[in-house]
């Protein structure tokens, strides 16, 4: 019967008699890894001394996540985006699921935060870069450094690159609006 199985001239299955001895030699495989010491729950990454620091601040940031999804889903956009904050210091390179993240960087924008805004704005991009809001959110980050934090470079940059992604002829228009203003002040 064996020698039937192993030729495939009998079809085979998971319930015959060589898948019970594959999964008994995997289990036999697994118990001697944890008889030398192995423990397949406790596994701490070895790295660099950042990689330590992230995984030791694992179950916080869990948790802040949780927090802030929550708070959305209650329609806490304050609160959302100081827990974000929050996160942000403990891992600054975390992003949310995509409507988080622009709802969270368009509360920033919206209550004049806006250094906050374009890093959660960069943020959405570099995590989506091609979701369908990504022009909208390169013409934000362009008018942001443009009208607000004063980096007229940045602000070419972005609104460049808001051109080439955007596809409604009024946030074109607005783009390149900006873009002659920056322009005409940069001359002066």
């Amino acid at each position: 019967c064996l020698l039937l199985l192993k030729t495939r001239i009998l079809a085979r299955d998971h319930f015959d008699m060589l898948a019970l001895i594959d999964r008994w030699n995997r289990r036999r495989q697994y118990d001697a890894v944890v008889r030398k010491g192995y423990d397949p729950f406790g596994y701490t990454p070895r790295g660099r001394e950042e990689e330590r620091a992230v995984s030791s601040n694992f179950d916080k940031i869990q948790d802040l996540r949780a927090q802030i999804s929550e708070a959305l889903a209650h329609g806490q956009l304050s609160e959302a985006a100081s827990l974000y904050t929050q996160l942000r210091a403990l891992d600054p390179n975390q992003t949310m699921s995509r409507g988080s993240q622009l709802d969270i960087a368009n509360h920033y924008y919206a209550t004049q935060d806006y250094q906050s805004a374009v890093d959660a704005y960069e943020l959405f991009l570099k995590s989506y870069p091609s979701a369908d809001e990504a022009g909208q959110v390169a013409l934000m980050q362009g008018l942001a450094y443009g009208r607000y934090l004063h980096q007229p470079h940045k602000a070419i940059e972005k609104l460049e690159e808001a051109l080439q992604l955007l596809h409604f002829s009024r946030e074109q228009d607005l783009a390149r609006a900006e873009l002659e203003r920056l322009m005409r002040t940069s001359q002066q």
